[in-house]
């Protein structure tokens, strides 16, 4: 199983993996850090590859809005960003509809959540 795991890890883009995609027992995992958990044989690192071929990444939301935040915090925070049928919105202003819960914030972080799918598909 080791194998699939280096497999994955190394088909990820780069940046994706020192990025958290997995929650194992409130701790949150990066590619990089599953592979080494796996690699010494850790509970953690059993309990990641268990979650990891069943349940998928991505499943806490609090992980989605952490990634969200350190992906949009590379960019200037009131400079538009995203184009909506509403208008523009700046970093800032996601940020804000996704701690609010609105449906727009809802929709970013489906978004992170199916772009963690693609990239667990990647195995």
């Amino acid at each position: 199983m080791l194998e699939r795991v280096e497999r994955w890890v190394a088909r990820l883009p780069s940046q994706e993996r020192n990025q958290p995609v997995l929650s194992i027992d409130g701790k949150w995992l990066t590619p990089m850090e599953m592979l080494s958990e796996v690699r010494t044989n850790t509970e953690i690192g059993k309990k990641a590859q268990i979650k990891w071929e069943t349940l998928g990444l991505g499943t806490e939301e609090e992980m989605l809005v952490e990634r969200l935040k350190s992906r949009l915090s590379r960019y200037p925070q009131d400079s538009p960003l995203f184009i909506t049928l509403n208008g523009k919105l700046t970093p800032r202003q996601v940020l804000a509809e996704v701690d609010a819960r609105t449906e727009l914030g809802k929709e970013f972080l489906d978004a992170e959540r199916r772009y963690l799918n693609y990239l667990g598909g990647l195995r």
